[in-house]
């Protein structure tokens, strides 16, 4: 199978189980859910906006921008 038909999987399995385990209210399911949204950013930057082809610059400020991010929802939460 193709790379990009591959992740398109894979981004799919992840929204459905975010979409399933979004009905529980739980700490740690917010938690997994952060991550598997981070997993999704990701793969959909890397792969379908060719990210792993661009500058070091670019992957470490997309990579810094998640991070921050995941960080400061997890304080939130």
């Amino acid at each position: 199978m193709n790379k990009l038909t591959v992740t398109w999987v894979v981004l799919l399995i992840l929204s459905i189980v975010s979409g399933i385990s979004s009905t529980d209210g739980g700490y740690y399911i917010s938690v997994l859910i952060l991550v598997m949204a981070a997993i999704k950013f990701v793969l959909v930057s890397f792969n379908f906006m060719e990210l792993f082809k661009a500058h070091v610059f670019w992957k470490i400020t997309i990579i810094s921008y998640l991070l921050v991010f995941s960080i400061i929802i997890l304080s939130i939460i």
